[in-house]
Order: C-alpha cells, then sequence, then structure tokens
C-alpha cells in the first residue's frame, strides 16, 4: 500500500468545491485535490475487496500525479497540479485534437479533471507541460509563430486542423520530438524543418534550465534537429528572402527567422532595402548581424528589445534613410553611432529614454529631415528645433 503524504487543508482553493486538501513535494509544488474526493479516496484504501482496490488503482490520485511530473522533461515548471472533480455542464475538459491535457496557467499552474483515466495521465500532463513551456519562454516560441505560417501547407497533422491555433499545433509537435517513433520524427523534421528547428530551441531553453533531465531521447533528438535540420531550414530561409517569392510578408516573415538562423555569409549575400523586425524579440546579438546588410534603407525597430548598448551596428547601415527606435530602451549614448550615417533623413525616438544630452548628439546627423522626439525626456523640443534648422522636429 502506498505511504500517504501529509497534506494541509484549505478552506476555499481555485477550481475546487468545498475545502482542499493541499499536498506537497519535496520540490515544494502542490497537488490540490477537493478533500470529499480525497476522503472517498482514503475509504477505498482502507477497503481490502479486490474489486475497491482495483478500481482504485486506475484513478488518479496525487501520489501518482507526483510521479508522473518526475517523468516531465523539466519538472520544474509545475508548481501546482488541480485535481478539478467538477465541471461546469457548459465546460468540458480541454484537449488537443481530441486528447486531454491539462489547462495551464502562467503561474505553474495546471488544472486536471480528476475522473480522467489514469492511463491518460502521462501524456495529458505533457501536453499540459509544453503549454507551461510556451508561456514560460515566451522569445523561443515566439518564432515558431512565423515558422507555422511560413510552413502553413505543408505536413498538415490534421485535415480539420486551423493552422491559426498555433499554439496547439506547436504543443502537438512538441509531443512529437518527444515522444514520436523515429519514423515519425524524421517525417518531422524533413518535411517543418522550420518548425523543428524553432521548437528544439524552446526545448534546449527548457532543458538548460534543469539539468537533472534523465531522458537520453530528448538530447538526441534535439542534437538531431541542430545536426540534420539548422541547415534545410537555412536553404528554405534564403530562398524565401533572396528568390522569387514576391510575397512582402512571406519575405519580411522569413527574414526575421533568417536573422535568427542564417550565417554571416547568407545576410551579406541578401539586398533588402526594406527591414520590419517591430515588436519583435530579436535581442541585441541577433540585432547587431543586420550590420553585414549594408544595403537597408529603412529599418524598422519599434517596440523591439533594442536596448542601449545594442546601437553599434548602425553606423555600418551607410545606406539607411529611414531608423524608427521609438519604444525601444535606448538613452542619448545609444545615438552616438548615427552621427556617421550621412543619409539618414527620418528619425524616429518617441517614447524612448532619450533626454536633453541627446542634443550634442542629434544635430551631428546633418541628413535629417524628420525627427519624432515625442514622449521623451527631451525638456525644450524647441531648443532642439533651434539647433537643427533644416529638419522638422516632432515632439
Amino acid at each position: 500500500m502506498t505511504e500517504r503524504r501529509d497534506f494541509e487543508i484549505a478552506a476555499k482553493y481555485d477550481f475546487v468545491v468545498g475545502p482542499a486538501r493541499l499536498y506537497r513535494a519535496d520540490n515544494d509544488a502542490h497537488v490540490i485535490i477537493s478533500d470529499a474526493l480525497a476522503s472517498e479516496y482514503d475509504k477505498l484504501r482502507d477497503s481490502y475487496a479486490p474489486k475497491v482496490v482495483q478500481d482504485l488503482s486506475q484513478r488518479i490520485t496525487p501520489e501518482n500525479v507526483f510521479a508522473a511530473i518526475n517523468t516531465l522533461p523539466n519538472p520544474e515548471l509545475v508548481r501546482e497540479v488541480i485535481l478539478q472533480d467538477h465541471f461546469p455542464d457548459e465546460e468540458e475538459s480541454a484537449t488537443i485534437l481530441g486528447t486531454p491535457t491539462a489547462t495551464a496557467f502562467d503561474s505553474g499552474r495546471l488544472v486536471l479533471p480528476a475522473a480522467l483515466p489514469l492511463k491518460q495521465l502521462p501524456e495529458a500532463l505533457l501536453l499540459g507541460w509544453t503549454r507551461l513551456m510556451w508561456l514560460t519562454y515566451e522569445v523561443q516560441t515566439h518564432f515558431f509563430k512565423h515558422a507555422a505560417f511560413l510552413e502553413a501547407d505543408q505536413y498538415c497533422i490534421d485535415d480539420s486542423f486551423e493552422i491559426n491555433e498555433f499554439e496547439n499545433w506547436a504543443l502537438h509537435m512538441v509531443r512529437g520530438i518527444l515522444y514520436a517513433s523515429n519514423h515519425q520524427f524524421e517525417t518531422f523534421i524533413s518535411k517543418a524543418p522550420l518548425r523543428a528547428v524553432t521548437l528544439a530551441s524552446a526545448l534546449q531553453r527548457t532543458l538548460d534550465d534543469y539539468q537533472n533531465h534523465i531522458s537520453n531521447q530528448i538530447d538526441e533528438r534535439i542534437d538531431a534537429v541542430a545536426r540534420i535540420t539548422i541547415a534545410k531550414a537555412q536553404e528554405k530561409l534564403l530562398d524565401l528572402v533572396a528568390g522569387a517569392v514576391t510575397d512582402h510578408e512571406t519575405v519580411q516573415t522569413a527574414f526575421k527567422l533568417l536573422l535568427l538562423l542564417g550565417t554571416e555569409s547568407q545576410l551579406k549575400s541578401l539586398k533588402l532595402t526594406t527591414i520590419d523586425l517591430s515588436n519583435e524579440p530579436h535581442n541585441n546579438l541577433l540585432l547587431a548581424k543586420l550590420a553585414n546588410i549594408p544595403s537597408i534603407e529603412r529599418l524598422n525597430l519599434s517596440q523591439s528589445m533594442l536596448s542601449r548598448e545594442g546601437t553599434e551596428f548602425l553606423q555600418e547601415l551607410i545606406n539607411l534613410r529611414m531608423l524608427d527606435l521609438s519604444y525601444t530602451r535606448i538613452m542619448s549614448s545609444s545615438l552616438e553611432p548615427l552621427g556617421d550615417l550621412t543619409s539618414l533623413e527620418e528619425l524616429d525616438l518617441s517614447g524612448t529614454l532619450v533626454n536633453d544630452s541627446a542634443m550634442t548628439t542629434l544635430p551631428k546627423i546633418k541628413s535629417l529631415k524628420r525627427l519624432d522626439v515625442t514622449d521623451t525626456d527631451i525638456t525644450s523640443v524647441k531648443d532642439l528645433r533651434g539647433c537643427m534648422p533644416d529638419c522638422v522636429v516632432d515632439g
């Protein structure tokens, strides 16, 4: 008989009707179940009738939830699992392509129906865990959206599946990377290299944060994606960006991934003139790779991850005519590399931390015709206009 765990009683808990029991694991994760249901399980445990004992062995209990959590690639993402014993009539338990899954919340919380058959617990927890990974590693999983868009008509896993449900698709494919047969895995990485690479990146980040995982298969498959698939993904992206594709959205989306995955020589081969990376999570290191594309004339980095130390690459963009740095984390010192740009005509600094010290740098950009300093820390736009008589200054 399984040793019973200690628990605490809470008079009220989310998703639980009536008092709840809180069972705690060694890593401080919790499994929560209604006190009434747990009491019912206790009574069944105390029964020696074979049929009753067998019935209990097929039910989800805190003990087998903890055991299943420990099989996850990074169990530390899971902070609590709530076994919900009651669903309103209009609600159904969450599924992905018909497979039951835990509902996930960004606090590390998973909610499962207590009535779920025990045999479905491992997969439901895995799918719930992938949801937590999606919520936790937003930068990595963000790029999957672009991959799903570019591979929209390839390797559909279900004819009824809507492509815009990219999150569910991602979760389903993470399961495929982790637990598919070798043949299924090889088919996946061959037919959907962009999605394979972006999801493997998210998985790698997850494992980097949890060094105690014990599945060699996960490591081997992530390595296989890196060894086999990245080159194919690069080739595909390069063809979309530099080939005969004329659809603007496709070209721009492919470039966002190529900046992530491409080599220096691949980027140098591009002749792009317009790049839009607004609202994208590329960090300073990735943005610095833009220095390899001096043909850029219009660059939008609005609300990107660019920060004050990351602007050095801009001085290499000698053909730049329009630059949007609005609502980034740059400061006045970040503007120094712009002083050597002789073609820059439009500059948007609105919503940044630029202050009055920029009034010594901005007038050096002699080619400027329009400047926006709205919502910055510049206290006297009038003085700035006086320093730049040939430029229209908004602010």
